[in-house]
C-alpha cells in the first residue's frame, strides 16, 4: 500500500493532480494568510473572541505549505518515507486545527454561560493556551517519526493509528458537542430576559464557530474511518494513489471552507477583507493611486466596519 511498486498512475492523471493540487494548495495559503491578516490588521476584529479564529486560519495556511508541497513531491517520486513525512505533516496540521475547534468551543461555552469570568480572563491564558494547542500537535506528531527511525510496516503504522486517532478525535467532537449544547440551553433561559447587542453578537459568532466545527468534522472524518477501518478489514477496498488523491483534495477544498463562512457569517471580516483586498491591489499594480496620508491611522473600509459593529448579524 502507498509503495512505489503499488503506484498505479498514468502520467497524465499524475500531471492533471499535480496541477489541481498545487492550485488549491495555493489558494489555501493565499487565501487564509489574507485571513490571518484581516483579523490582525483591523481593530475591531483584533480581540480575543477572534484569536482562535486566528490560530485556526495559520494552521490551515500551515496545510497548504507543507501538507500539500510534500504530497506533489510524493506524487513525483513515489517512496515510502516521502508517504510517512506527509503524513507527519498533515497529522500536525489538522491536529492543530481539531484542538483549537475544541478550544473554540470551550472559550465560547465559557463567555456565553459566564460572561462576567470571561472578561476577566487575561491575555496570558490565551497565550497559553495557543502555545499548548501546538505543543500537543508537535509531541502527537514526533511520536509518530518512531516509524522512520524503526522497521514498523505501513499496516502496523496503520493498525496504530486507527485505535488512537479515532479516539481523539471523538473526544474532541463530544467536548466541541458539550459546550454548544450548553450553550444553546443557556441562550434558551435568556430568551424571555432582555437580551443586549452583546449577547446577539455572542450567539452569532457561536453559530459560526460552530458551523466551521461542522464543515471541518464532515471533511475529517470520512477520511479518518476510512483508514481506520482498512487495517482490520480485508474485504474493503485497499487505499490506493487514488483515493489518496481525493484524500488530499478533501482536505485542501476544507482550509478554503472556514474563510466562505467568515464572509458569510461576519460582516465585519467582509469588509475588512475586502480594504485588505482593495489595499493590496492598489499598492501592487496601482501605487500611483495611493493617495491615502502615511500618517493617517484610518484604512479603508474602517468606517463601514465601526457601522458595523453595532448591527450583528443573526
Amino acid at each position: 500500500m502507498f509503495h512505489a511498486a503499488d503506484y498505479h498512475q498514468t502520467e497524465a492523471e499524475t500531471i492533471a493532480w499535480i496541477v489541481t493540487l498545487a492550485v488549491v494548495g495555493a489558494l489555501a495559503t493565499v487565501i487564509n494568510l489574507l485571513t490571518l491578516y484581516t483579523f490582525l490588521s483591523a481593530a475591531a476584529l483584533r480581540s480575543r473572541k477572534h484569536v482562535m479564529i486566528m490560530n485556526l486560519a495559520a494552521a490551515d495556511a500551515l496545510f497548504g505549505v507543507t501538507g500539500i508541497p510534500v504530497y506533489l513531491v510524493y506524487l513525483i517520486r513515489p517512496q515510502l518515507t516521502l508517504f510517512y513525512v506527509w503524513v507527519m505533516a498533515s497529522r500536525f496540521c489538522k491536529v492543530a486545527s481539531l484542538f483549537t475547534l475544541g478550544v473554540i468551543a470551550v472559550e465560547r461555552m465559557h463567555a456565553i454561560v459566564c460572561p462576567l469570568r470571561h472578561k476577566t480572563l487575561s491575555r496570558l491564558v490565551f497565550n497559553i493556551t495557543i502555545a499548548s494547542i501546538w505543543i500537543c500537535a508537535s509531541a502527537l506528531t514526533v511520536s509518530g517519526l518512531v516509524v522512520l527511525f524503526r522497521n514498523v510496516d505501513i499496516i502496523t503504522f496503520l493498525s496504530l493509528a486507527s485505535v488512537f486517532t479515532p479516539v481523539l478525535t471523538i473526544t474532541v467532537v463530544l467536548v466541541i458537542g458539550s459546550c454548544y449544547i450548553f450553550i444553546w440551553v443557556s441562550y434558551n433561559r435568556r430568551r424571555f430576559h432582555a437580551i443586549n447587542p452583546s449577547t446577539i453578537r455572542e450567539r452569532s459568532l457561536a453559530l459560526t464557530l460552530l458551523l466551521v466545527s461542522g464543515a471541518f468534522l464532515v471533511t475529517w472524518c470520512p477520511p479518518l474511518l476510512y483508514l481506520s477501518v482498512i487495517p482490520n478489514c480485508i474485504d474493503c477496498i485497499q487505499p490506493n494513489i487514488q483515493i489518496l488523491d481525493w484524500f488530499v483534495l478533501v482536505f485542501g477544498i476544507q482550509c478554503l471552507v472556514n474563510p466562505a463562512i467568515y464572509c458569510y457569517r461576519l460582516p465585519l471580516f467582509k469588509v475588512s477583507l475586502k480594504a485588505v483586498i482593495k489595499r493590496v491591489f492598489v499598492k501592487c499594480f496601482h501605487p500611483c493611486c495611493n493617495t491615502a496620508p502615511k500618517n493617517s491611522s484610518i484604512r479603508p473600509g474602517d468606517q463601514k466596519v465601526q457601522e458595523l459593529q453595532k448591527q450583528p448579524k443573526v
